[in-house]
């Protein structure tokens, strides 16, 4: 079976590339086609604004949480441990953007405790993000994919001594309800994954559910 740190990350080589072509400013639209806005039939125009317009604060609590480590046999096996654990996390994302996408800075920590003890993780990515607001439903409620590249670390004391900084790597989607101006309630969920190419260290889903800020 191929790791699963390489799947999420093939994942994220692809997502990334995309939301930073789709973030770039819009050309000035007295430019021609290239630079035209599409103005979709409820108003709101896609890809539409400049770059800056959005100032972007996010917070979340994410609730639950599951992820598996796989670790070296420390009697010298070639068998690898595979400890399931659960717990809960949190979020916290600062962006800039246009009318729909935005590219920011992304802190996630998770808690977790599982039969071989308990371990604390710490994330860092710089994460792109899509967020449309779905037209047939008047335009208060928002479709938000997300995903982000970077590096993890454990709190001292974990149940694997071995775990060091690695690579990290998550995709993120949910739906954001409108409840004032500026101000959306998000609920949704993501994967992510943790290790370095050809291992993967750990790797697991959260429920997220948040609230986001705009400026």
């Amino acid at each position: 079976m191929q790791s699963t740190f390489l799947h999420v990350s093939r994942v994220l080589l692809l997502v990334l590339p995309l939301a930073a072509c789709a973030v770039r400013a819009p050309q000035d639209p007295q430019r021609g086609v290239e630079g035209a806005q599409v103005r979709d039939p409820g108003g709101h125009k896609r890809g539409g604004g400049k770059w800056g317009d959005r100032k972007i604060v996010e917070a979340a609590v994410l609730p639950a949480a599951w992820m598996q480590f796989e670790q070296d046999d420390p009697a010298g096996g070639d068998e690898e441990i595979k400890t399931r654990t659960e717990g809960f996390g949190w979020m916290g994302r600062y962006a800039i953007g246009n009318a729909d996408q935005s590219l920011g800075l992304c802190y996630q920590g998770f808690s977790l405790d599982g039969d071989e003890g308990d371990i604390d993780l710490h994330s860092v990515y710089l994460d792109a993000d899509i967020r449309v607001p779905i037209e047939e439903v008047g335009g208060n409620v928002f479709a938000i994919a997300g995903a982000g590249l970077g590096a993890a670390f454990d709190s001292p004391g974990g149940f694997d001594p071995d775990w060091s900084v690695n690579a990290a790597g998550y995709i993120r989607f949910a739906f954001g309800v409108q409840v004032g101006h500026g101000w959306t309630v998000d609920l949704g969920g993501g994967v992510a994954g943790f290790g370095h190419p050809g291992e993967t260290e750990a790797f697991g889903s959260f429920v997220l559910l948040g609230s986001t800020l705009t400026f």
